[in-house]
């Protein structure tokens, strides 16, 4: 991963000019090839801001527990909870949440997941009882509900 000080080598513009460049300064006056050879530069190096590499590690961290309220079988059956929780499993992989399945046990009436780390919140699709929304709670107090309406 690049610098601003290996870019501000490679292109012998100032450091604080590359800083300006790649955080979009708009009060910044440089002429449009300077932009581009600051920009390609950076590109060709993989160079990343701060705010980026900090931002990454931070969602790389989060772990976040899914709920289904339908089984296997139901899901195939219901076109738009498929497309609900596919467009979840899209975000989350895009944003680099780690996720781990919770399933609900009738018996015992918890959640019980194969990872016993904790959560940083849970996200339930689907419709839910009481009881389940309370089971919910002992994995996080940060739940986002879809589809739901308590």
């Amino acid at each position: 991963m690049a610098t601003l000080k290996e870019i501000s080598e490679l292109t012998g513009y100032s450091i604080a000019t590359i800083s300006r460049v790649l955080n979009h300064d708009a009060s910044l006056s440089v002429t449009d090839s300077t932009r581009e050879e600051i920009l390609r530069v950076a590109g060709k190096l993989d160079y990343e801001s701060k705010s980026v590499r900090s931002s990454r590690r931070k969602a790389a961290q989060l772990r976040i527990g899914i709920i289904e309220m339908m089984d296997s079988r139901m899901k195939l059956d219901d076109p738009y909870y498929l497309y609900l929780k596919s467009s979840l499993d899209k975000c989350c992989f895009e944003e680099g949440f780690e996720t781990v399945t919770l399933q609900y046990d009738e018996e015992e009436g918890c959640y019980k997941s194969n990872s016993q780390s904790g959560l940083n919140g849970v996200i339930a699709v689907g419709q839910f009882d009481e009881a389940q929304v309370h089971a919910m709670e002992q994995w996080s107090n940060q739940i986002v509900f879809l589809d739901s309406s308590l």
